[in-house]
């Protein structure tokens, strides 16, 4: 990349591994409906990002592929190859597929949004899908097959003004939370009865004085939310949502970047925005205080991906070489899904 943006900074390489130490310090952090108050903690000044690309291989392809917007991971626990990866595309049709390679499946068709799965021990496993007028609707695990049978919802509100749910690093995780198309953070409570009904339940709004465009749930069960305005970027960290006065940490960053997903501590994969500040720029990953350029390149007898978007990440244990966790991209300019095996990932970038 130019020298240019050799400026770009950032203060997330510690933000949201280090919440232990956060955490004990109780005295400034924000409570429910307050912001934080003294001194915001400044993030590493010094990122650079002149340095070499890092090549990571791609490690298996899924062709004739329809483009995914949105995507989501149902894992299973007892046989780890036969956890699916379910998506929507541009039409807000809903598909399955596998680590495996199968050609997607189409579920459903509809006008949906987005959609998150969810993973049950010892029971089956599904997903929740919105669609862009507010329906919330809700799937199971009919049979072994890969079939999935729509279950009848009792909530509280017939309307779902939500935006995106938050990704889950883990399927396994208990929590959901959603982001309002207002950019507000809300939990769900769900509880799925004798595989027949799902019972959900609103929680009142996080009271921040702050909108978010991306929010994650991590290994930990911490959720964390990126800020959408460009002139304050900083993240909001939940480490402990038991209490009923929940303490929010603000953890500054030093430049706007409209997505990122969590590698392991002090990494990340991350697009910044280009030069114009309005286009998407290329994935880098970042670490230690320095940005290198991802190129997804060729792996055994399959071409790389010169323009990977959108990108999809999970640790769950998806069969094979991911049961360590799944990098998956979409290729822009072919018809395909290309996978990483995310340990594979973590381990090129621990080579100096």
């Amino acid at each position: 990349m130019a020298n240019s943006k050799a400026h770009i900074c950032i203060g997330l390489l510690t933000a949201v591994f280090c919440l232990n130490a956060c955490s004990q310090d109780k005295s400034t952090s924000p409570a429910q409906g307050e912001t934080q108050s003294g001194q915001a903690v400044k993030g590493n000044q010094g990122l650079t990002d002149n340095n070499p690309p890092i090549d990571i291989r791609i490690t298996a392809e899924i062709i004739d592929a329809p483009a995914p917007v949105a995507m989501s991971f149902i894992s299973n626990p007892i046989a780890s190859w036969l956890g699916f990866i379910i998506y929507t595309d541009e039409n807000g049709d809903i598909y399955r597929t596998t680590t495996r390679g199968d050609a997607p499946t189409k579920i459903i068709t509809g006008n949906y949004r987005d959609l998150i799965g969810y993973t049950r021990k010892g029971e089956p496993g599904g997903f929740f899908a919105h669609t862009n007028e507010g329906q919330l609707d809700a799937f199971i695990e009919s049979d072994t097959d890969g079939n999935f049978k729509q279950l009848p919802i009792s909530f509280d509100s017939a309307y779902v003004d939500a935006d995106q749910f938050c990704m889950k690093l883990h399927p396994e995780s208990a929590q959901h939370w959603i982001l309002t198309r207002a950019g507000n953070l809300q939990k769900l409570d769900i509880e799925i009865v004798d595989n027949e009904v799902a019972i959900l339940a609103f929680e009142p709004e996080a009271k921040l004085d702050t909108q978010f465009n991306q929010c994650w749930i991590d290994e930990n069960d911490h959720i964390i939310a990126v800020a959408k305005t460009k002139e304050d970027p900083h993240l909001m960290i939940l480490p402990s949502h038991e209490s009923e006065d929940p303490i929010w940490q603000r953890q500054e960053l030093s430049i706007y970047t409209p997505h990122i997903w969590p590698l392991h501590e002090g990494a990340y994969i991350q697009r910044f925005l280009e030069e114009d500040n309005e286009a998407d720029g290329p994935l880098m990953i970042v670490k230690d205080d320095t940005a290198y350029e991802m190129i997804i390149g060729a792996g055994l007898s399959l071409s790389g991906i010169e323009n990977p978007r959108p990108l999809f990440i999970t640790r769950a244990e998806m069969g094979s070489s991911f049961n360590q966790g799944l990098v998956i991209t979409g290729d822009v300019d072919n018809n395909r899904l290309g996978m990483i095996a995310l340990d594979y990932i973590e381990r090129i970038i621990e080579t100096p």
